[in-house]
């Protein structure tokens, strides 16, 4: 596991690297109202981009891991892809009616972002498939293009001048590039007679795993949505610079938990609990390291402007601990066919979260919906573990979250 696991700790910080690239072009840009816009049009695009795959991605990423035949996984995901993104396109519409009646370049954005879904849709399972298949070169490359793309549009936009469309535009089409270069590199073509038990079993399975996976992602951006309508545009301007780079640490969990879910696919069941330790231990001191550096970070990177953010980006990066530990051992659970054992850690998560930052937003700010993530992970962290153990590895609690001599040696394991 360790090649693949550097590879993609290399990519996802590369890619983290140019996301906060990005954020400080944006940053300076567009000042704080103007991220806040561009927030308003493109997180909650991203967010329906993602939920809309209902758990296909997962699906098809462990039958590749199974040695499933690329080519009829392939004209499978089409068919989803078509089906998907025309059902939700009129919804997306209403939605951007909903927030963006009086925004014409929000509307615009959410427009795009709509109308190009079943790329999006197919681009997400070509890259999970590569996954599956241990083409770890491919999912690095997907990773790391758009930012790329989107770096370079912003150098020029710098240059000759930006508006938040152009900005939005640039976002907008690095995405695009992402999708069409991950359906290209796994060679996701081919259209043959499809096997309806094999679609049927999709489906099966996305709606098994499609709530819990929802309900999971929503958990992880249901700060940032909220605040788009209860917040001011300069509030949610320095809530998303502040994801943006407490997400930094992320790259870790996602490093473990691809190959872990692989690995639990292929039968090998060691190496969870330590895997999870090992994760939490380098999160942690990244995370330290990340917020001694802030109060220099910040005005740096971004501009004086954004010295409100700091609190934010501390409690957020204090929230990438428990975190990581959710992303591995998911990863562990998809591996062994049980996805929707953790509806109920992630439901009960949602609750906390949903209720602490409609309640408390409007009276303490951004820093409330920071504090109320952080709080939120922690039911779902501790439902996680009942799981995995339950069906993955019966291992001793705090064998999840204190690494050891036997911890580093597992995870060097290849699968």
């Amino acid at each position: 596991m360790t090649s693949s696991s550097a590879i993609l700790v290399l990519a996802n910080f590369g890619g983290l690297g140019l996301g906060i690239i990005s954020a400080a072009l944006q940053a300076r840009l567009l000042g704080p109202e103007g991220r806040g816009l561009i927030a308003t049009a493109v997180v909650p695009a991203t967010i329906f981009m993602a939920l809309l795959t209902v758990g296909l991605p997962d699906f098809y990423a462990r039958k590749a891991a199974q040695s499933e035949p690329r080519k009829s996984m392939a004209s499978e995901s089409l068919i989803f892809s078509l089906l998907i993104g025309g059902l939700v396109f009129v919804p997306v519409l209403a939605y951007a009616n909903f927030v963006a009646s009086d925004l014409p370049v929000v509307f615009l954005l959410l427009f795009l972002y709509g109308a190009f879904s079943p790329v999006f849709i197919y681009g997400f399972i070509a890259v999970a498939v590569a996954s599956g298949f241990g083409d770890w070169r491919i999912v690095a490359i997907v990773k790391l293009l758009p930012g790329i793309v989107t770096v370079f549009g912003l150098i020029i936009l710098y240059i000759s001048g930006a508006t938040v469309l152009t900005v939005g535009l640039v976002i907008f089409t690095s995405a695009v590039i992402g999708a069409v270069t991950g359906i290209c590199a796994v060679s996701f073509f081919g259209v043959q007679k499809v096997s309806l038990s094999s679609m049927k079993e999709a489906v099966s399975f996305s709606m098994r795993s499609g709530s819990t996976g929802t309900i999971a992602f929503l958990n992880q951006r249901i700060d940032i949505l909220i605040l788009t309508v209860v917040a001011t545009k300069i509030e949610l301007g320095y809530y998303a610079v502040a994801i943006t780079l407490a997400s930094l640490p992320a790259s870790v969990g996602i490093a473990f938990a691809l190959p872990i879910r692989n690995r639990v696919s292929q039968g090998e069941h060691r190496g969870v609990a330590a895997a999870s330790a090992m994760g939490l231990l380098a999160t942690t001191v990244l995370s330290t390291l990340i917020i001694v550096t802030l109060p220099f970070l910040v005005p740096f990177v971004l501009g004086a402007d954004y010295l409100p953010s700091i609190p934010i980006m501390a409690v957020l990066l204090c929230a990438q601990l428990p975190l990581c530990c959710i992303v591995i051992l998911t990863g562990a659970l998809v591996g062994v066919g049980r996805p929707g054992s953790l509806i109920l850690g992630e439901v009960a998560t949602f609750l906390v979260a949903f209720a602490g930052i409609s309640l408390l937003v409007p009276h303490y700010g951004a820093i409330a919906a920071a504090i109320a993530t952080l709080v939120s992970k922690v039911p779902s962290l501790a439902w996680a573990v009942a799981m995995c153990r339950r069906y993955v590895s019966d291992d001793a609690v705090w064998k999840y979250f204190i690494p050891t001599r036997e911890s580093a040696r597992l995870v060097k394991v290849k699968p």
